[in-house]
């Protein structure tokens, strides 16, 4: 998200700039030889051209930013709700996929927490950057009228690092 951000902060301002050139240059469009046998252009007609494609990058890096933002932020809040006021049921950890993702040279895993404890299962996929072992427990919070929007109220990576505590490699240095 952060390399959208800078995307946008370079991106609009190189557009007004590029859009007051093409409104204040009293030069005429000329094309010229290049190196390699290409050929250049310069003049208000490329300052629009210009203008239009970062201003329209821009402005569309800034819509996915808003639209990344809103959504996280939704289920952020849609978690704390579910963690405060959703029923909580034991889980166990009934799945483990590699995934092909890395974290500072660590592999991420697919995580799939699953209780049985009602009628029908409810699931939780989680990420984390160690394999906890198949079996583990943790609680599961869930609104009962939407079983799909089930969140794990522990930390993945708190739940797992006590596992790992003796390797080295796990341990932050």
């Amino acid at each position: 998200m952060w390399v959208l951000v800078a995307q946008v902060a370079w991106m609009l301002p190189a557009a007004l700039y590029l859009g007051f050139l093409w409104r204040t240059t009293d030069e005429v469009d000329r094309s010229y030889p290049c190196r390699g046998g290409a050929t250049c252009y310069s003049g208000p007609t490329t300052y629009l051209v210009l203008m239009l494609v970062f201003g329209g990058l821009g402005v569309a890096m800034a819509v996915g930013v808003g639209w990344l933002a809103v959504r996280w932020r939704r289920r952020s809040v849609e978690r704390d709700r579910l963690v405060a006021e959703g029923l909580r049921i034991p889980a166990q950890l009934v799945g483990v996929a590699g995934t092909n993702t890395r974290i500072n040279g660590r592999r991420v895993y697919r995580l799939t927490f699953e209780s049985r404890a009602l009628d029908r299962p409810v699931r939780v996929v989680e990420r984390a950057t160690a394999p906890p072992v198949i079996g583990l427990r943790a609680t599961i919070a869930y609104d009962p009228a939407a079983p799909r929007r089930a969140v794990l109220v522990e930390d993945v990576e708190e739940l797992i690092s006590p596992m790992y505590l003796h390797k080295k490699e796990w341990r932050e240095v």
